[in-house]
């Protein structure tokens, strides 16, 4: 990634930005005087600049985007099997378990030399919050039919939820 990608989203604490821009043109037939015209020739070089500015820094995500999914692609990779319990409070309020076959790619050591890794859902099987013992059974068999799979059990009531 480059040092203008970086820096832009470290200026904005966050891992996406969001950025629009808007172009208003007017109808150079209805201008009547020449320091309006003049404004808006002003105005539409520096809108040149910004657009110029801003396909060059696309350019530069593309290809941050390009070495990301390389890094991805030849980064080792180990199988994991999740059972997590979650509470749908936007939907119906109800308890839903969630059996996840994941591949968890293992990143490059950050600065404090800790290894990093990123999770991608490969399946997902959906249990009913009472259907409880069929999902911590099919994790079991999961985990009996794939010897030495990362296993993650997380069926614990949040926090918030007691």
């Amino acid at each position: 990634m480059t040092d203008r990608l970086k820096t832009m989203f470290e200026r904005h604490y966050n891992d996406s930005i969001q950025h629009s821009h808007h172009v208003n043109y007017y109808n150079p037939a209805e201008i009547m005087d020449a320091d309006t015209i003049t404004r808006r020739d002003q105005w539409s070089a520096d809108e040149l600049r910004r657009l110029t500015e801003e396909i060059e820094l696309l350019k530069e995500y593309r290809a941050a985007l390009a070495e990301r999914y390389n890094e991805l692609l030849t980064a080792p990779t180990v199988p994991v099997v999740r059972l997590r319990r979650h509470k749908e409070y936007c939907r119906d309020n109800k308890v839903y378990y969630y059996l996840e076959e994941i591949t968890r790619f293992i990143d490059r050591p950050n600065s404090r030399d800790k290894t990093t890794y990123t999770d991608q859902v490969v399946n997902c099987t959906t249990f009913a919050g009472t259907a409880r013992r069929d999902a911590i059974k099919a994790f079991e068999d999961y985990k009996k039919n794939h010897p030495g799979i990362i296993a993650i059990l997380d069926i614990e009531k949040g926090s918030w939820e007691r």
